[in-house]
């Protein structure tokens, strides 16, 4: 399918080394002004863009969804990691009619990983807010908001985000919901409605209950946190600011920035990204590693392209890369707690 490749991609740079090469010779006196300007008229620039870096990414996917209709492609969904100004600078386009008119609009899709990592660090920031009616240190403590619930409580939001993928945006908040009110149930005040009910159900109370059973004290859950109501509260809040409709809305469709992420990674490995490097280094990485992920190194692999000979160790070395790139790659947790709770639904022991 077409997804799974890459399509286009766009390289901008707000320098050019071989215009400062110049510059600075003719500084020195090394070269006339008349000679840099015969110089600077015959130079093809790799300087293609003017500005703040922060908008390198916008004028990237303009420039991208402004050429897709010369390829007879067009781009429905955009998917973002945020407020992103890249959308809003697509949408602008065609004086705000879209890159395709307004009969073919662009839908933007949210990154649930990146919607799951907000609520971790929404929770951190709560942490860290002062006020005169609290104490700092009434957030930390056991059975309190520590680091490692709030890695618990992110980690059952995307699970019950994939969870929830083609159903409805109420269905997929009312389990981001659950695993909220499940951790924060106790014996006398249990709020189990939203939690999976049946003899089968994640939810040790419902499951209980539904076998005829008295449920055992909520202090037994792996992960659970005691705060005031007013601290409560403002947890309930930046849940409630994730799980709006049109939050909902966007994430039904499950998509990750996964991809965009690897050929990435597989770009800085070619081409370092805390080094200087010149438009057509950063170019040549690009195009090297689109043909790796779109074909794989073996058929990508240049000797080949250009008649020579491979050898078989060489063979078994690009094959040995194509299977690491096939193979799925396993996610690295800060806590390894959160590994054994794969085999449960979110809010489980």
């Amino acid at each position: 399918m077409l997804k799974q490749l890459i399509l286009d991609y766009d390289v901008r740079s707000k320098i050019c080394f071989k215009c400062n090469t110049k510059a600075k010779q003719t500084e020195r006196g090394e070269i006339t002004a008349t000679e840099y300007a015969i110089w600077f008229g015959e130079h093809d620039c790799d300087k293609n863009y003017e500005g703040p870096s922060g908008g390198m990414e916008a004028a990237a996917a303009v420039s991208l969804w402004g050429r897709s209709c010369q390829y007879d492609i067009i781009y429905k969904t955009f998917v973002s990691d945020g407020d992103s100004s890249a959308f809003r600078s697509v949408c602008g386009m065609n004086q705000g009619a879209g890159p395709y008119g307004e009969q073919c609009p662009v839908v933007k899709a949210e990154c649930i990983n990146h919607v799951a990592k907000r609520l971790g660090t929404g929770l951190r920031a709560l942490k860290k807010t002062k006020s005169d009616a609290e104490k700092p240190a009434t957030w930390g403590g056991r059975h309190k908001l520590t680091d490692v619930v709030i890695d618990h409580l992110q980690f059952y939001f995307q699970v019950s985000l994939n969870r929830k993928v083609g159903t409805s945006a109420s269905e997929m908040r009312d389990e981001i919901l659950s695993t909220f009110f499940h951790c924060t149930s106790t014996d006398d005040n249990p709020q189990h409605d939203k939690c999976a009910k049946g003899e089968r159900s994640w939810c040790f109370y419902n499951r209980s209950i539904a076998l005829g059973q008295q449920p055992h004290s909520h202090t037994k859950m792996r992960i659970y946190f005691r705060l005031e109501k007013a601290q409560i509260r403002k947890i309930k809040g930046i849940y409630d600011r994730l799980t709006t409709d049109e939050m909902m809305n966007r994430c039904l469709q499950g998509i990750t920035q996964n991809r965009n992420e690897h050929l990435h990674s597989r770009v800085w490995r070619i081409c370092p990204k805390h080094r200087n490097a010149s438009k057509m280094l950063v170019d040549f990485a690009t195009a090297t590693a689109v043909c790796n992920y779109n074909v794989g190194y073996s058929e990508s692999n240049l000797a080949g392209l250009l008649g020579i000979e491979s050898t078989l160790s060489m063979e078994k070395y690009l094959q040995n890369l194509d299977k690491m790139m096939d193979s799925p790659l396993k996610r690295k947790m800060r806590n390894k707690n959160l590994q054994r709770d794969l085999e449960y639904a979110a809010g489980g022991f």
